[in-house]
This record gives C-alpha cells, sequence and structure tokens, in this order.
C-alpha cells in the first residue's frame, strides 16, 4: 500500500519550502499540496477514489477553511485513510489542547525542517498497520 504527502498551508513559500523538505529527506517524491481547507476537502473526495493513503501536514489558521474545520468534515471513511499532523507555527497551548480532541497523529511546531521530515518518514516506517 502506498501513501502521498499533502501539505495544506495558505502560505505559498511555506508550502513549497515543506514540499522541498518533504522531497529532500524521502518522505515522499512527490507531495502533493493545497492553498486552504476547502481546496483540500474539493480535491479529497476524488483522492479517495484512489487504494492510497495520505499524510497530511495540516496549517490551523487557513483563509475559507481552517484545520478544525476540516477535522470537523472528515467522515469516518476518509478518517481510515489519512493520517494528519497539524503545522503550525502556534505556540498557543489551546491549539495544543483542541488538536488532542481529533486522531491527529502529531503537532509539528513550524518551521518544518529536514529532520522533523526525516523522523516522521522513520515512524511512518515502523507503524506497518498504515504502509
Amino acid at each position: 500500500m502506498s501513501y502521498w504527502v499533502v501539505v495544506v498551508d495558505d502560505d505559498l513559500i511555506t508550502s513549497e519550502v515543506q514540499k522541498q523538505l518533504i522531497i529532500d529527506s524521502g518522505l515522499s517524491d512527490q507531495p502533493l499540496s493545497f492553498k486552504d481547507g476547502k481546496e483540500f476537502m474539493d480535491a479529497l473526495a476524488e483522492l479517495q477514489k484512489k487504494p492510497d493513503k495520505y499524510i497530511v501536514l495540516l496549517d490551523i489558521n487557513m483563509p475559507q477553511m481552517d484545520a478544525w474545520q476540516v477535522m470537523d468534515q472528515l467522515t469516518e471513511e476518509q478518517w481510515s485513510k489519512i493520517k494528519v499532523y497539524i503545522t503550525t507555527s502556534s505556540t498557543d497551548q489551546r491549539d495544543k489542547e483542541r488538536a488532542s480532541r481529533y486522531r491527529i497523529h502529531g503537532y509539528i511546531e513550524k518551521p518544518l525542517t529536514i529532520n522533523k521530515c526525516m523522523e516522521l518518514r522513520e515512524n511512518l516506517s515502523s507503524d506497518g498497520s498504515f504502509l
């Protein structure tokens, strides 16, 4: 079973840097990106038709649809095919507490680094139930 890494972030520069780090770390050779939660949710229905699994690096604060709205709208079937990692520059403890109410697999404080990507890759490799 294969998986895709998806970056959902409204900052174009941040998104491009994250995609390059993902590639450089070997986490994925073709990460996908979406500029906000709405664009991601619109594409998710089509993505879900494939047998692949998805690692989603989801920024909290975005226009149109933020991370909380995305996670509120995910269906049980969608949750079964994705692992969500919050990526944020927020250091607000309330965001961490709110994130803990969802089935997220990690909370990554920005900036995303190659070391963080490599750690994520290692963790995913050892999680045989997902890959």
